[in-house]
């Protein structure tokens, strides 16, 4: 097997250590079974590198090689999604004086309380600059990634599209040394998913898929392979094009399945389901929305928890199921949110409104929309979230001066935006607009960007009353204003 790994033959490490050890050439074994770990965790198989490491703890006489297999460990813990056990054995484990290991420990337990919203908003940025200004200091690539995945889960999280733009470019700075290393994949997944936040669709598209044909060819099938699935979805659904998001979302369960990751496949299912909804497949919108909620480990805060909720509640009010739509509201109204960053707890108000609207219940919706919109949004520009605010701020505060000045910033700002949240702010502008020339035009830009989506995209519209009867309508303020009393 020795000869065969240095003829170029393609070698698992684990089957070498383990021969090494069967054959009492224990010192040998060692360096195999630790680049052994890092290849199987690539590969997609966290549980054999948990059973292996811990199997060999005791061989492993050397005090830096434990620490490196614990944080191994550590490291396929939270490929699982097994968060909490990752993190005590984290929080109980003392690394040594080598750098490498002292930060790939806090990289993991950053990327731990990320995972279980265990962070104050207000220090993310301080959090993301530390764990930056380390990378300077460490020299193992593999180091260097946690590092980045550690930064982008918090800027992820909290959606601070400002912090996101600065991490990229700090990020982006490495590449040089980053991108000649083996854990270029992890490094560039990374910057892709933060890259979400502030690049436009078509800038990611070609690289996403670039990364994603070499991850094919050296068979990654890591949770990096799962998030670049489901980022790829995201590219998709913000261009209308729903049925091939539907494609990377499918991926991303089955790795995610293969990996055993809640976390992950809660997170593949819910936004499956918000594609299944913009196609009007509205059965399947409500089975992959329960199906995230079976899989989601409870953890509270969780912007997927909320969104799986909202796609059941959704779904069930378009097929007419107004009872099953009532209890899904009522269990997504139920879900604790103290914890989630501020931009979640906008969107749960605004979700709120739109299932409350749907199930007639238009007064507790108008409240709950009151809630969501009071205060600029929390994630200005952020796509997915800009639409459903501006629909929202122009029907229960048409008339003030302040939603027009917001509306008609946006417009001026749609190109970044996806493609249903530019329907949205142009349904918007033309509800609040005064002008009938004017609003014809917002009518024809909101058809404009309709005749690029599903039909049944409108069909949501309509129902919700944001859509026009006839384009380019422009009502009084009387009608206005007997329709938010009703």
């Amino acid at each position: 097997l020795i000869d065969s790994e240095r003829d170029g033959t393609d070698i698992l490490g684990l089957e070498i250590a383990w021969h090494c050890i069967r054959g009492g050439r224990i010192e040998e074994a060692v360096p195999y079974l630790l680049r052994g770990a890092r290849q199987a965790l690539q590969r997609g198989a966290p549980h054999s590198v948990e059973l292996a490491l811990c199997s060999a703890n005791g061989v492993l006489a050397q005090p830096s090689d434990r620490t490196a297999a614990t944080l191994l460990v550590c490291e396929s813990l939270q490929e699982q999604g097994e968060w909490n056990r990752s993190l005590i054995a984290l929080e109980e484990m003392e690394p040594g004086p080598d750098p490498n290991q002292v930060w790939l420990r806090h990289a993991l337990l950053s990327a731990g309380n990320s995972a279980l919203c265990r962070w104050e908003e207000a220090e993310v940025g301080e959090m993301v600059t530390e764990i930056l200004g380390a990378i300077p200091n460490v020299s193992d690539p593999f180091t260097i990634s946690a590092l980045a995945r550690a930064a982008s889960g918090l800027v992820l999280a909290t959606r601070h599209v400002a912090l996101a733009a600065a991490t990229l470019d700090t990020l982006v700075s490495f590449d040089a040394v980053m991108l000649k290393s083996a854990a270029r994949q992890d490094w560039l997944t990374a910057q892709f998913r933060i890259g979400c936040l502030v690049r436009e669709p078509g800038a990611l598209e070609e690289s996403s898929r670039s990364l994603s044909a070499e991850m094919a060819l050296t068979r990654t099938r890591s949770s990096s392979a799962a998030l670049l699935s489901m980022g790829r979805g995201g590219v998709c659904c913000s261009q209308g094009h729903y049925e091939e998001a539907l494609t990377h979302f499918d991926a991303a369960i089955v790795i995610a399945t293969e990996l055993g990751n809640g976390s992950l496949l809660a997170s593949a299912f819910a936004n499956r389901a918000l594609c299944y909804g913009k196609l009007g497949q509205y059965d399947q919108q409500v089975r992959s929305g329960l199906e995230s909620l079976e899989c989601d480990g409870g953890q509270p805060g969780n912007y997927r928890r909320f969104l799986a909720h909202y796609t059941v509640a959704i779904g069930q009010a378009m097929r007419g199921k107004r009872v099953e739509a009532i209890n899904a509201t009522l269990a997504l109204g139920g879900v604790p949110f103290e914890r989630a960053a501020q931009w979640v707890q906008q969107v749960r108000h605004l979700y709120l409104a739109d299932c409350l609207w749907l199930t007639q219940k238009k007064r507790a919706a108008v409240r709950q929309a009151l809630k969501g919109v009071t205060g600029p949004l929390s994630v200005p520009l952020a796509t997915g979230f800009t639409g459903i605010h501006a629909r929202w701020l122009a029907r229960v505060r048409p008339e003030h001066d302040a939603t027009r000045s917001h509306l008609f910033g946006l417009l001026d700002n749609i190109a970044g935006l996806d493609l249903f949240d530019r329907a949205e702010i142009a349904l918007a502008a033309r509800f609040v607009e005064l002008e009938p020339e004017a609003a014809r035009a917002f009518a024809d830009q909101a058809q404009e960007a309709l005749a690029n989506l599903p039909p049944a995209v409108a069909s949501f519209f309509s129902t919700l009353g944001i859509l026009p009867e006839g384009r380019g309508t422009a009502r009084s303020r009387a009608q206005r204003a007997h329709e938010l009393r009703s």
